[in-house]
C-alpha cells in the first residue's frame, strides 16, 4: 500500500498484491514509490482541470449554469432524445422589474436577490433537471424526459416559491414564464428555444 500524495495531500492509494510473502524487494518498492508519485501528480492535474472546467460552466452571481453551457447541453439533449426517443421540456422565466431594484438599492442588492432566486430554483427542481441563467434577469430550466404538462406543474411550483422569495424581501417584481417542448415545438435548438421565447413574450404581454 503506497499513498498517492500531491502537494502534501493524500488523494488515494496504490495497492499491489501478491499471494507470496515478501514478494517485493527494495528496488521494486522504490520503483513503485516513484510510480505512485507520478500517478498522484497526474490525478491532481486531472482534478484541477475538472474543477476549472466546472467553474467555467457556472454563472458567478446566480450560482446557476451559464448560457454558454445551456447552448451546449440543449444540443446534447436533442441528440440523446433523437437516439433513444422520448420528450423533454424547456422552461424560460423572466424576473421583471429587477432593474428598478438595481436603481433603488444598487447592484449588490440585486445580485444577492439573483443568488437567492438561483438557489431557490436549484432546490425546487429535480436532480436530473438543469437550471441556467439564460440572460440578465432570465432563467432557463431543461427537464429531460418530461412532457409539457408535467413541466407546467414544475413551472407553477417554481413561480410560487420565487414569488415567496420576492415577497419576503419586499421586492415589487413579477415573474413571466414560457414553456416549450421537444419535439412538439420543433426539432432544432433554435426552434425549441424560439418557441419558449415566444411563449415568454406572450406571458409578459398578458
Amino acid at each position: 500500500h503506497i499513498p498517492l500524495t500531491a502537494s502534501d495531500v493524500t488523494i488515494g492509494s496504490l495497492i499491489i498484491a501478491s499471494r507470496e510473502p515478501n514478494a517485493y524487494n527494495h528496488r521494486q518498492t522504490g520503483f513503485l514509490e516513484q510510480l505512485a508519485s507520478r500517478i498522484a501528480i497526474s490525478i491532481k492535474h486531472s482534478q484541477l482541470y475538472a474543477e476549472v472546467r466546472e467553474k467555467s460552466h457556472i454563472d458567478e452571481i446566480s450560482g446557476l449554469l451559464n448560457r454558454r453551457y445551456f447552448d451546449e447541453l440543449i444540443a446534447n439533449e436533442i441528440t440523446r432524445h433523437l437516439r433513444y426517443a422520448g420528450v423533454f421540456s424547456l422552461i424560460l422565466l423572466d424576473i421583471e422589474s429587477l432593474k428598478a431594484v438595481n436603481d433603488m438599492f444598487g447592484y449588490l442588492t440585486r445580485d444577492r436577490l439573483l443568488a437567492e432566486m438561483g438557489s431557490t430554483t436549484k432546490h425546487t427542481i429535480r436532480d436530473s433537471d438543469r437550471a441556467f441563467r439564460y440572460g440578465g434577469d432570465e432563467f432557463a430550466i431543461l427537464l429531460p424526459n418530461t412532457p409539457v404538462e408535467r413541466a407546467s406543474i414544475v413551472a407553477e411550483r417554481l413561480r410560487k416559491r420565487l414569488d415567496s422569495v420576492m415577497t419576503s424581501r419586499n421586492v415589487s417584481a413579477t415573474l413571466s414564464i414560457g414553456l416549450a417542448s421537444w419535439p412538439i415545438d420543433g426539432l432544432l435548438v433554435n426552434e425549441v428555444t424560439g418557441a419558449g421565447e415566444a411563449a415568454l413574450r406572450r406571458a409578459k404581454e398578458s
